[in-house]
């Protein structure tokens, strides 16, 4: 008994003497329970490697929307001329071309000559391409592969549909001498011959902007991109122009208007771009109204239209065949 407390007086002698601040491993229990001081001394890790959920909590998933996710997991999705039956389509561009002669007739009949050049074909040809986009639910312009133009670009364009104007015109006078022009497009043309300033700031408005933008858009934004998939480019061209002189319904501009449906076709089908066909058309149009406006109306009326002397001509054919060389050689630069 007295070995028993003496041992016992020796242990509490020795933890009597033991220092306070003695250091222990951490997790050991000290007289008044676990340390939990070692806590303090470990470093926190860095945020990016602290869980940021609680135990129970699961990160949210990113949120896409179904065309983002559609477009993850298939691909990007299918435009217009991939969903529709070809067939469909260029019935769909018929009816636009009825709607746009009922209108515009209509308009022309009542004496609105302004709004005949304009109203109808954005009502007829924009509008309807419009809603058939959104239906769908696709870009109009990416569709339509309508794009920012480039500068060397918009300046071959210029060059070309400019000098393009005067060898047209020769060869529509050449036409006429098998299909003169008749009555009504005599009185078509006295009617669009702008009589002052603000008639000239309308039937610009129908000739040079609304008249081509919604053009463009029906006949190579639309129609030739139709052919185009179901025919060689060369073809698509060639029958696109012709169905766009087809549709002006008077002998007399066909075969002038066929030529410029090809011109405008093939810078469509070179570029890829429908910003330039727009460019070219709107500046034919204006070169032309110009020259409209410079005639006498009783030219007009005799149906003698002076034209242009052979220097003239010669160097528009010069700069024509310039800007196609320089547009072929583009093509070939940026060809992959």
């Amino acid at each position: 008994m007295e070995q028993r407390n003496g041992n016992s007086e020796d242990e509490g002698q020795h933890r009597e003497g033991e220092p306070e601040n003695q250091e222990r491993e951490p997790g050991t229990e000290g007289p008044s329970g676990p340390d939990d001081s070692s806590d303090s001394e470990i470093p926190s890790a860095p945020n990016d490697q602290q869980q940021p959920f609680g135990p129970f909590e699961e990160p949210e998933p990113p949120e896409f929307s179904a065309a983002q996710m559609e477009a993850e997991l298939f691909g990007p999705p299918p435009g217009l001329f991939d969903r529709i039956n070809n067939y469909m389509l260029l019935l769909y561009a018929v009816a636009c071309l009825f709607m746009y002669y009922s209108i515009a007739g209509f308009l022309m009949l009542s004496d609105q000559v302004a709004l005949a050049l304009s109203l109808p074909s954005i009502i007829t040809f924009i509008l309807p391409l419009y809603v058939l986009t959104k239906r769908l639910s696709l870009r109009f312009t990416g569709e339509y592969r309508l794009h920012p133009p480039q500068s060397f670009m918009t300046i071959l364009t210029i060059l070309i549909a400019g000098s393009a104007v005067l060898p047209v015109d020769i060869i529509s006078s050449y036409f006429e001498r098998w299909w003169p022009p008749d009555e009504d497009y005599i009185k078509f043309l006295l009617a669009i011959k702008p009589k002052g300033f603000w008639s000239f700031i309308g039937i610009a408005f129908g000739t040079v902007i609304a008249g081509p933008v919604a053009e463009e858009f029906l006949f190579r934004g639309f129609i030739q991109r139709i052919f185009q998939r179901n025919m060689k480019g060369s073809y698509a061209v060639l029958l696109g122009g012709i169905v766009f002189g087809a549709s002006h319904l008077d002998m007399a501009v066909i075969p002038g208007v066929t030529l410029l449906g090809i011109l405008f076709g093939y810078m469509f089908f070179r570029t890829g771009n429908l910003i330039y066909p727009i460019l070219g058309h709107s500046l034919y149009n204006l070169v032309s109204l110009i020259r409209l406006h410079l005639t006498p109306a009783s030219a007009l009326e005799a149906g003698e239209v002076p034209g242009a002397s052979p220097i003239w001509v010669l160097a528009a054919v010069l700069a024509f065949m310039l800007g196609i060389f320089l547009l072929e050689i583009r093509h070939r630069d940026v060809k992959p």
